[in-house]
């Protein structure tokens, strides 16, 4: 059982003598001031007869009793107003003393912790969403037409379009050596080597099942390639004719990958685009590229 709070018990008492004490004042007052206790029948005595009258009051008698009778109402005043005065600054510490403890169990209490965790996951989630995305790392092309693999450099630049979908440009440049064959006979000889290059600009159209920008991705892949091919003969005089040529034609495939962003909004991204490219001679021929990419989210 709780204990009573003797501030508590003490403001009652004081408010109860507050309220009492005009009521006896004012009783006091009524009283008469000479009147004394009376005897009980059967003990009093028969009245003496007596030929002397007591002698009236005079003015300045009744003036002194009404001076003290005032000064004595005021008194009663003042210790009235002084007593209330205390029990309303008792009860003033009384209600900050209990503010104070409710105020310092509100700081122990946790807040709703669902409500605040899904407020704080929302915000987190749309801090950390990005809109798009700069990636910059290395290249490989694969082409089937000439049978060279080259290595090289990408550079891409994507943007989110949905809540899960995301469009990507870029551009790859490689370069390497390139073995142009004859054939004598039915036989295919090394012929010569030459330098060549390749020059890939891709679009790319991805779904995310996470999120835009984030996580795995899938999607379509479509651009324009160039790309050298190198042929040798033996002419007539027994020389060896080099013949070196530029092409350039579409591609059309798939692309698919993965894109990891750490809060610091550093990227890192691993994909390869498998595709069929044009060849010479209105033929198809297969291609493809893999890609791995450092960047930035924003």
């Amino acid at each position: 059982m709780k204990k009573p709070d003797f501030k508590i018990l003490l403001l009652a008492g004081l408010l109860i003598t507050v309220a009492a004490w005009p009521m006896c004042a004012h009783a006091q007052a009524r009283k008469p001031a000479g009147t004394a206790k009376t005897a009980s029948p059967a003990k009093t005595a028969a009245p003496a007869k007596s030929t002397t009258t007591a002698p009236a009051p005079t003015i300045n008698d009744r003036e002194s009793q009404l001076a003290r009778e005032k000064t004595l109402q005021r008194a009663r005043e003042d210790s009235a107003r002084q007593v209330l005065e205390l029990a309303r600054e008792i009860a003033r510490q009384i209600v900050r003393e209990d503010s104070i403890k409710k105020a310092e169990q509100g700081a122990l209490t946790p807040p709703p912790v669902a409500e605040a965790s899904l407020v704080t996951v929302n915000r987190k989630t749309a801090m950390n969403s990005p809109k798009g995305i700069i990636l910059l790392g290395a290249a490989v092309i694969f082409n089937d037409v000439n049978g060279a693999t080259l290595p090289g450099g990408s550079v891409g630049l994507g943007y989110a379009v949905g809540r899960k979908l995301g469009i990507l440009i870029s551009a790859d440049y490689t370069t390497g050596t390139l073995t142009a064959y004859t054939r004598s006979n039915g036989n295919r000889n090394p012929g010569f080597d030459f330098p060549t290059k390749s020059f890939l600009i891709q679009s790319e159209f991805r779904f995310y099942p996470k999120r835009a920008l984030e996580g795995f991705y899938l999607g379509l892949a479509g651009g324009y390639l160039t790309y050298q091919t190198g042929t040798a003969y033996f002419s007539n005089q027994g020389e060896m004719v080099r013949n070196i040529e530029d092409h350039g034609a579409g591609h059309l495939g798939l692309t698919l990958g993965i894109t990891i962003t750490t809060p610091s909004r550093l990227s890192f991204e691993l994909g390869i685009s498998p595709s069929v490219v044009g060849g010479p001679y209105d033929s198809l021929y297969f291609s493809g590229s893999g890609r791995f990419r450092i960047g930035y989210a924003f």
